[in-house]
């Protein structure tokens, strides 16, 4: 049994945030509570799923300096992230997670 003061979130599906109210809730608290971090004095590293609509993508970056106000962002498609990680400059990237598959070139 849940402790009746849980609260269980799930931001996610997919790959892609659902509830962006939520997303902002984790994100306020891990950055306040467990990584006891002050955004405005780090840069963020965000790895993004693959196929994120510009739409996506632009509502990500607004959140991440106007809500969080990190100075410095850097966001690149993880399969692209993937074939440098192995020295490549192309590959075929296979993704398969819990609640998707991704097949991916990177050329």
């Amino acid at each position: 049994l849940l402790h009746e003061k849980i609260v269980i979130l799930k931001a996610y599906s997919e790959l892609f945030i659902d509830d962006w109210e939520g997303f902002q809730t984790l994100t306020g608290s891990a950055l306040a509570k467990k990584l006891l971090v002050n955004p405005s004095e780090h840069p963020l590293f965000y790895i993004e799923p693959p196929l994120c609509s510009k739409e996506y993508r632009q509502k990500l970056i607004e959140l991440f300096f106007e809500e969080y106000e990190f100075n410095g962002l850097f966001m690149h498609k993880a399969p692209v992230l993937s074939t440098y990680l192995f020295g490549l400059e192309s590959s075929l990237v296979v993704d398969i997670g819990a609640e998707y598959t991704h097949v991916v070139p990177v050329v």
